[in-house]
């Protein structure tokens, strides 16, 4: 199926392809398998002669044994090959979607049919069980069963087959197995509190601080909960020198104290900073009663002006911090 011509058609990447609309959502949802048609350019000299000269021909016959064939390996499989797949696809419908790729219900089950299927054909073409794992025939199914595909903007494979390999991931993992517990933790930030609460090791612990950051959306918020981690973490856990760096570098906004001066423009940025100077001044009472936390509060507005709060909420960036200091116990 072709993608469907953006709006600003001038300003498109790629191939637009014109006339070609977008499938209403739902219907898109009803299609076990999405297949992209490559374009001229994608094929090799010898499949452009083929189309050219009307050269389709196959062999029926062999089709339609290669076809009864994959449906008798498909009946024939086992109950303990199919949960896996049950436990990734209710693993990949959660990691999807804090990507923002929403996955249904009908979209869950059709990839565990759609995975066996695929697994099968992967056995019969390829000679038989020894042709590649179930959770390669998983990421097949996934790449070509996204029904966002056929929109606008597709998903980046990057994205997807990140998610399918953590889906999968949890999927292997045993039901009083603590992983689990952590991965089944929708919040990223508190996966990194369960994580040292369980006492994982330190790469994996590190792994988790790295997706923790990677989950907030915008520079405010990493720099929020990389302040809350670093403290909450610099003395008690020897992490890779690449995410102590990463840490570091982000708390550096709200834990080093500097001198800055900026020139400021009647505007926006000037009224946010008189909002943070009253806010600042306002609770003043507060900051003496409890000094650490005022100081690290005070620290990530002040630290924040004026690249952070030119484009951001510091409101809505105050919040962040305040709710991840909370979560990890720091400065309590």
């Amino acid at each position: 199926m072709n993608p469907a011509a953006p709006d600003d058609v001038e300003g498109a990447i790629g191939d637009v392809y014109h006339g070609a609309e977008p499938l209403d959502p739902a219907l898109a949802d009803r299609f076990p398998f999405v297949v992209t048609v490559p374009t001229w350019g994608e094929l090799m000299p010898e499949d452009r002669r083929r189309v050219v000269s009307g050269d389709d021909r196959v062999d029926a016959d062999a089709v339609r044994r290669l076809v009864d064939e994959c449906r008798s390996t498909l009946a024939s499989t086992q109950s303990d090959t199919r949960e896996p797949v049950v436990r990734w696809a209710v693993a990949i419908v959660d990691h999807l979607g804090h990507a923002d790729i929403a996955l249904s219900p009908r979209r869950a089950r059709m990839l565990v049919d759609s995975t066996l299927a695929v697994h099968a054909a992967r056995s019969v073409l390829g000679g038989g069980p020894d042709s590649g794992g179930i959770d390669v025939s998983a990421e097949v199914a996934l790449r070509c069963g996204l029904p966002q595909t056929v929109g606008e903007k597709p998903p980046s494979p990057a994205v997807v087959v990140a998610a399918h390999r953590q889906a999968w991931g949890i999927a292997m993992l045993a039901d009083d197995d603590p992983r689990r517990w952590i991965f089944e933790e929708p919040d990223r930030l508190a996966r990194v509190k369960l994580g040292v609460a369980l006492g994982v090791d330190e790469p994996e612990l590190a792994q988790l601080v790295t997706q923790a950051l990677e989950a907030e959306r915008g520079e405010s918020g990493r720099v929020a909960v990389a302040t809350a981690m670093f403290l909450a973490l610099r003395d008690s856990h020897k992490l890779r020198p690449s995410v102590w760096g990463t840490l570091a570098t982000l708390a550096s906004r709200s834990v080093t104290p500097r001198e800055e001066k900026v020139r400021v423009a009647p505007g926006p940025l000037m009224e946010a900073w008189r909002d943070i100077s009253s806010y600042l001044s306002c609770d003043h009472d507060l900051y003496e009663h409890d000094g650490r936390r005022a100081r690290i509060e005070r620290g990530y507005l002040l630290g924040g002006f004026p690249a952070l709060w030119e484009s951001e909420s510091w409101h809505s960036g105050l919040k962040r911090l305040t709710a991840a200091l909370d979560l990890l116990e720091v400065a309590t």
